[in-house]
């Protein structure tokens, strides 16, 4: 039997894998990479919640034409004002009301819906815990769909 040659112990040795210092710079780019990221994905995900947070919102308030031509009456919303004792009992209540709990400023002026089902618009300010605001415009006749205004 012959003995293998230095050139193939060399090449066995550097084929078998890392060596422990390689291991750690990559470790170290790995851990200061999440450490960049990390960050933004935070806030990333507080936008999301915000935006779906302001579209239910306007969802919950936009059913009310529903309810105004169904039980054909004139529903008043008013976010300034809504709370247990106001009488209205409606999605949108329940979402304010939900809302409010969780440190949210809901405010604007009342948002009238004829027994027609015709929305005569307004429009609800919101400012989230973190300071993030927006202006949901509700546009008559039909308050949809929604467009948003940039509060500063």
């Amino acid at each position: 039997m012959s003995r293998p040659t230095l050139h193939a112990m060399r090449a066995r040795r550097d084929a078998a894998g890392f060596s422990i210092l390689e291991v750690l710079a990559v470790l170290a780019i790995v851990g200061m990479l999440a450490a960049i990221v990390t960050p933004s994905l935070g806030v990333g995900l507080a936008s999301i919640t915000f935006e779906r947070q302001t579209d239910a919102l306007h969802r919950s308030v936009s059913s009310l034409r529903v309810s105004a031509t169904l039980e054909r009456r004139s529903i008043e919303f008013d976010p300034g004002v809504a709370d247990a004792e106001s009488g209205v009992a409606d999605a949108g209540l329940e979402r304010v009301q939900d809302l409010r709990a969780k440190g949210w400023e809901i405010s604007g002026g009342p948002v009238l819906f004829l027994p027609s089902g015709v929305c005569l618009g307004g429009e609800i300010f919101v400012v989230d815990p973190s300071g993030r605001s927006r202006t949901i415009v509700l546009e008559p006749p039909d308050c949809l769909p929604p467009r948003y205004a940039r509060a500063d």
